[in-house]
């Protein structure tokens, strides 16, 4: 979780989230306990980049994502370290994979839902992971190995590239899914005109995303954005669903999901109690930002 550089210019923040998650791949620690990480979160300085990075142990990774759905099962499936723990909701949990459909990941980190979603869609289909980081796409291609052992399949591959600029032919993709990525984007427009772009006629969209449900003063704002590591700006909900529609995607649906949030509570990140004391009597952050499921068809 990388925290916000208010007021910087698109091209800054995007080089920031680059930075923030190459030490999310470089110091990610499978090893840790959640006594040695101060319970649970651990935070990581990097002095070259000049930021910090909160990071998780795995046992408290893979604890995260049962809240979010992923079963025990699933879980240990998955080549050790690709559930780095970032995830924010579950698209496979509503995406209705089937049998040789292409699908692509978009911000695919470690490769944790590219992984599950490999043996869905085969044995014809593949699925391609998206991921701008260098060192994140280092990292699920040398779980990718991992993944042929456990699966004996040979259908999941990862490329090196930004959401605004896919590497994907047209109309080439049955279904994309993305899990707490695509908000990161500081170009949504041209993001949203890629996802349409590679979407094949009657395809869908299955994303969980983390979205801001009101407006709120600038200061609850920042720390609302810095809770849910929204480095870009926290998107309202209505606004993200305008930048789908402007693209051309419809039947768009959103589903509210505020577990996410609920366990950084749990997880006693900083900024938590931070927003809650600046929330009205009885209100808590996920009243105010939350994880949204999507889908949409082209």
């Amino acid at each position: 979780m990388i925290y916000k550089p208010h007021h910087s210019t698109k091209a800054e923040l995007k080089e920031y989230i680059r930075k923030g998650y190459r030490i999310a791949a470089l110091f990610s620690r499978p090893d840790l306990t959640p006594r040695q990480g101060d319970l649970y979160f651990k935070q990581t300085f990097d002095p070259d980049t000049n930021q910090s990075y909160h990071h998780i142990s795995q046992e408290t990774a893979d604890h995260i994502a049962q809240l979010l759905s992923y079963s025990p099962d699933q879980l240990a499936t998955l080549p050790s370290g690709s559930n780095m723990g970032l995830s924010c909701g579950n698209p496979l949990s509503f995406a209705n994979l089937q049998p040789n459909q292409n699908v692509l990941d978009l911000g695919c980190g470690g490769g944790i839902d590219s992984f599950l979603a490999g043996p869905q869609v085969a044995p014809q289909g593949k699925v391609i992971g998206i991921d701008m980081t260098p060192e994140m796409i280092t990292k699920a291609r040398n779980n990718k190995a991992k993944y042929f052992e456990l699966q004996n399949l040979n259908n999941v591959e990862f490329r090196l590239a930004e959401f605004e600029h896919l590497p994907i032919p047209n109309q080439s993709i049955d279904v994309i899914i993305s899990n707490g990525a695509i908000s990161l984007s500081p170009s949504q427009s041209q993001a949203w005109s890629e996802i349409a772009r590679v979407l094949k006629p009657k395809g869908h969209i299955a994303i969980a995303d983390i979205a801001l449900i009101d407006d709120l003063p600038t200061d609850t704002l920042h720390i609302a954005e810095d809770l849910v590591g929204s480095t870009t700006g926290a998107i309202p909900i209505k606004t993200y669903m305008n930048n789908m529609l402007a693209a051309g995607l419809k039947n768009i649906t959103m589903a509210k999901h505020s577990i996410y949030v609920d366990s950084l509570h749990e997880l006693k990140h900083e900024r938590y109690d931070q927003l809650q004391a600046l929330l009205p009597k009885g209100a808590k952050p996920s009243d105010v930002i939350s994880t949204y499921h999507i889908t949409a068809t082209k």
